[in-house]
């Protein structure tokens, strides 16, 4: 009785094994077909956490075919913009004259709450512009949610502006002539990074001598932060919920800090980063690079919990949907690469640990 016990359960572990084997196989042809530059491999780099966990299969829909039978068509994340395939698509290229002194970074682009407002910046007159996402129109060009935008130049200043979404422009105490509402200054060289985060008021900016600055909203200067032993210029900066200012140097080292300015943790990402982003609760941060590889880190630690498969080109931005359940990564190659992510998963697993 036991033997057969046994050999029913090792046939249930098979057919597990193979159906997970049908799902990795159905994601595959479905991420193909998509995108055919866009290739991941399947296994994780050297050195990158133990990936135990299979990704959902997409769900499919059955749809009739011309010779009259039913056929199931997979329910992909993202659709092709029609504008992009259209004779008018010229008018969404925003890269004509950005200035070629300046290496392009995820960290020149921002997008307002609704995703309707593109602001890029970077441009060799100096400016900063807004664009319309449905129609790659410029809106407005200057030297149902209002929110802040900072600017950071090689002056040593930043600018704070405010958006208006009722106008849909950049306000000022004059309707044809927008200024910036606080100028802030303390840097000594080229700005290289900078957020913000409107619910704390607060604004972190980095410079070329590795100077890391604290802002208010007001334009009052708080406090300057201590970066690591041995680390030199700020990269990439993001700020979360609780406080937590995660910055990336270009010693490919990851630091967190307090809203105190306290360094808490310091890591080597063995990676040359390009791209980072927190998530909406602010308790994980993702991170990616030249490697191909995107991961999930604990942001008050910076542990790695999670490594995304291999993709085939280094990797230039990251990008998190509404709903944050998919994870948008841009490669070097021009390809979109979407992965299925769940944060909740590593959130009840921690309580689970440590309950």
């Amino acid at each position: 009785m036991k033997k057969r016990e046994q050999a029913l359960a090792a046939s249930t572990a098979a057919a597990a094994a193979c159906a997970a084997s049908s799902a990795k196989a159905a994601s595959a042809a479905a991420s193909a077909s998509t995108s055919a530059a866009a290739a991941a491999a399947a296994a994780a780099t050297p050195g990158a956490v133990n990936q135990t966990q299979v990704s959902p299969a997409p769900t499919y829909v059955s749809q009739q075919s011309g010779s009259g039978g039913a056929t199931e068509v997979p329910v992909l994340p993202l659709s092709l913009d029609p504008l992009v395939t259209s004779l008018n698509s010229a008018k969404r290229h925003l890269g004509d004259n950005f200035d070629q002194r300046i290496k392009v970074r995820a960290c020149q682009f921002a997008m307002t709450p609704d995703n309707k407002i593109l602001f890029a910046c970077g441009y060799w007159d100096k400016s900063f512009r807004v664009y319309s996402t449905d129609t790659g129109k410029i809106i407005q060009c200057n030297f149902s949610q209002d929110c802040y935008v900072v600017t950071g130049s090689s002056d040593c200043t930043l600018l704070l502006w405010l958006w208006s979404s009722k106008s849909s422009a950049i306000v000022g105490d004059s309707p044809d002539a927008p200024a910036p509402k606080a100028t802030l200054t303390g840097h000594h060289e080229e700005i290289t990074v900078v957020a913000i985060s409107a619910e704390l008021g607060i604004i972190v900016s980095g410079s070329k001598d590795g100077l890391l600055l604290m802002h208010t909203t007001h334009g009052e200067l708080i406090r300057s932060l201590d970066l690591p032993p041995g680390t030199s210029v700020p990269d990439l900066v993001s700020i979360n919920r609780e406080g937590v200012i995660c910055v990336k140097l270009d010693d490919d080292v990851c630091a967190s800090y307090t809203l105190n300015g306290k360094l808490m943790r310091h890591v080597n990402a063995h990676d040359r980063l390009e791209a980072m982003i927190l998530s909406r609760c602010g308790q994980y941060v993702i991170t990616a690079g030249d490697s191909g590889t995107a991961e999930v880190r604990r942001t008050h630690d910076l542990a790695a919990i999670y490594a995304f498969p291999v993709c085939d080109s280094p990797i230039r931005s990251l990008a998190l949907t509404h709903d944050q359940k998919f994870l948008l990564a841009g490669m070097s190659t021009g390809c979109l690469i979407v992965f299925n992510i769940d944060f909740n998963r590593w959130h009840h697993e921690f309580q689970e640990r440590y309950a």
